[in-house]
């Protein structure tokens, strides 16, 4: 298989790029068909947040109906392969993929309305990747209970600590993808947390009104 093959986008009039992620399980080969939009048309997609990873790692999965191969670094392949539907497309934009990072014309156009990308899609999947620790399910019961915490116990500070290692919170961008989202979550392995509960026990935490252990 020949890698893909990038078709030229309209850039005057704000095309875009849109993953058709399609439908798996488990360890089946990660599958996707590229679908060209316009921002003006208001297209449906869920636009997704992460780190790339380091880029000398990379993992293969298949375009249009295994004609060509995309390699992307396993981060993101990982992300697919979670996010994908069993039973039906779903359709996402990760800048990787949806952007043709050989064009620098297309590559500088598209950064400058990525703003707008973002601001568009239904919601941003904010994906901190594996949850190696298990963690998650203890975040989860904390954020949904914010405002009656006063003090952390011990997997609960260890839970709060393992989520800001997390490489997503050192891209200095990351607050302005998930801040012009109209719904933003966070995906920490199987466990889905909203980002806006999320910031406020952050700064409950922050503003030293909970009681905590050393992070």
């Amino acid at each position: 298989m020949s890698s893909y093959q990038y078709r030229r986008l309209e850039l005057s009039r704000n095309e875009i790029r849109k993953i058709a992620l399609q439908p798996g399980s488990g360890d089946s080969v990660v599958e996707v068909e590229i679908v060209h939009a316009f921002l003006d048309d208001n297209p449906t997609y869920e636009a997704l947040s992460y780190v790339w990873g380091d880029p000398t790692v990379d993992s293969n999965f298949t375009a249009d109906c295994g004609v060509y191969i995309f390699k992307a670094t396993t981060n993101l392949e990982s992300a697919l392969r979670h996010l994908r539907f069993v039973d039906k497309p779903r359709y996402l934009w990760a800048d990787a993929i949806c952007i043709n990072q050989n064009g620098l014309d297309e590559r500088c156009q598209q950064v400058g309305i990525m703003g707008s990308i973002y601001a568009e899609a239904s919601r941003v999947i904010i994906w901190l990747g594996h949850d190696e620790e298990h963690l998650g399910p203890e975040l989860q019961q904390m954020v949904s209970g914010y405002d009656m915490l006063d003090s952390l116990s011990q997997s609960q500070t260890d839970a709060v600590a393992g989520l800001l290692k997390s490489a997503w919170f050192t891209r200095v961008w990351v607050i302005q993808e998930a801040a012009l989202s109209q719904s933003p979550y966070v995906l920490w392995g199987e466990t889905e947390i909203s980002w806006r509960l999320l910031v406020f026990l952050l700064k409950k935490i922050g503003d030293q009104r909970i009681a905590v252990g050393d992070l």
